[in-house]
């Protein structure tokens, strides 16, 4: 399939265009590679079109819908500074035993042994292995599962550290996991004054009365030049360790006892993130001003960077009324590096008003997942440009970004991935950002 730099160099026999015109294939299967082989003798291919792309500042994003949570900081020499802090409530593991542990024990003398909190480990981090500054803190006001959630969220929390002291620094994960690892457990020992509270004063008869008595946890690190760790909030739990002076037989039960607040569906969780560029190729990132994406575009999670390519230049096939597109593809290749693993899925969509997405036509044939092998994303585009040809879109701007948009559900991280611009290589166009016609007369 040769390929060339411009639309009119083909060449062919006046009766070969007729024959080949009248074959045009209807709009409603353009995408889907139905073309048989046989029919491919003259189809041709251009990557010859201008593009042109910037870096966005991402508008608000919805935090409150993944499974997981963050908290620490790290400082990355291309992106700056990243700053998570983890939000999430806990519930009575057991409401319908009885109101209080006043009443479980019918007036019984409780003697707090510990308070800890566990909390499981996703085996993707970013950043430094190193000792980090934990504190936690008790929500002031209450979040609830059926609100929603944006990353200009603020969170208002009490000053106190809840950590026992002297357990404030932690060297939480060592840099290989696996699920079978018994240090897939973060557990942080808690002040003895809050599971004394807890044991007098903590109703237990529903999570509702309990989420109003303590509204949740805020999980934050100091430690600037640190780590931000991916935790699972369904495995997040806090354990009561107590003893009673009652009999044991006339509970009917040991005299070392455990209790645990657990997340249930009922809990709500997220991760509040703050980007700060400063110092970077980044820093005049802001919601009024773009960063050039000539060279390098900049892909981050939780609400970083937006990346825009104008794709204007493919109007000038409206120019040759004769040529039918039998696909468009947006290549876009990646720098792949330890420190930069490509981000797994990209979403591509456009936006007519500038603040409502949408995902392109090719919704079924879209791609946006990573290919390893060739080190490049590609994104079938074929029904987004032949709308934009026949006037259906008005807009040739493409939007890139991690995954989610607005409504669509995805795992959240902080990975950050380096793409390629439209000009990243002046003698090699395969490393370019840049849009792939196959087209016949």
């Amino acid at each position: 399939m040769p390929i060339k730099n411009s639309l009119k160099q083909l060449g062919l026999f006046s009766l070969l265009i007729a024959l080949l015109v009248s074959c045009k294939k209807p709009d409603e299967t353009l995408g889907e590679n139905l073309q048989p082989e046989s029919d491919r003798l003259y189809v041709l291919q251009t990557d010859s079109f201008d593009l042109s792309a910037e870096n966005f500042k991402k508008e608000r994003t919805r935090i409150d819908l993944f499974a997981n949570f963050m908290t620490g900081n790290y400082v990355d020499d291309v992106f700056g500074t990243v700053r998570c802090e983890a939000v999430f409530q806990l519930a009575p593991s057991n409401t319908e035993t009885a109101p209080s542990f006043k009443e479980i024990y019918r007036g019984s003398e409780l003697i707090l042994d510990s308070i800890v909190l566990q909390l499981a480990f996703q085996k993707e981090s970013y950043g430094k292995n190193v000792p980090m500054y934990f504190s936690l803190n008790e929500l002031m006001d209450a979040i609830h599962i059926d609100s929603t959630y944006y990353s200009d969220f603020v969170v208002h929390k009490k000053t106190e550290n809840l950590i026992y002291p002297g357990r404030e620094w932690q060297h939480p994960k060592p840099e290989n996991i696996s699920t079978s690892d018994s240090s897939l457990y973060f557990n942080i020992r808690l002040k003895d004054e809050l599971g004394e509270e807890f044991l007098k004063y903590a109703p237990l008869g529903s999570f509702s009365t309990f989420r109003d008595y303590f509204h949740g946890f805020v999980l934050s690190s100091s430690t600037i030049d640190g780590r931000v760790l991916s935790l699972s909030a369904s495995n997040t739990k806090l354990t009561l360790h107590y003893h009673t002076d009652a009999d044991p037989a006339v509970l009917n039960e040991d005299a070392n006892q455990t209790y645990d607040l657990v997340y249930t569906s009922s809990c709500e969780s997220f991760t509040i993130v703050d980007h700060q560029h400063y110092g970077t190729v980044l820093s005049p990132l802001s919601y009024g001003n773009a960063v050039d994406g000539s060279e390098y575009c900049y892909a981050q999670h939780a609400a970083s960077t937006r990346i825009k390519v104008d794709i204007s230049d493919v109007l000038r096939l409206q120019n040759d009324p004769m040529i039918t597109i039998n696909k468009a593809e947006l290549v876009v290749p990646y720098d792949y590096t330890s420190k930069y693993s490509p981000i797994d899925v990209l979403t591509l969509s456009y936006s007519n008003d500038g603040t409502n997405y949408l995902k392109t036509a090719d919704s079924l044939y879209i791609g946006g997942a990573v290919n390893k092998t060739y080190g490049w994303y590609r994104f079938n585009i074929t029904r987004h440009v032949q709308r934009i040809l026949d006037g259906d879109i008005t807009t040739t701007d493409l939007y890139l970004t991690d995954n989610p948009l607005t409504t669509i559900y995805n795992s959240t991280g902080v990975r950050r991935s380096l793409l390629h611009g439209p000009h990243f290589s002046s003698t090699d166009s395969h490393k370019n950002l840049r849009l792939l016609i196959t087209y016949s007369y």
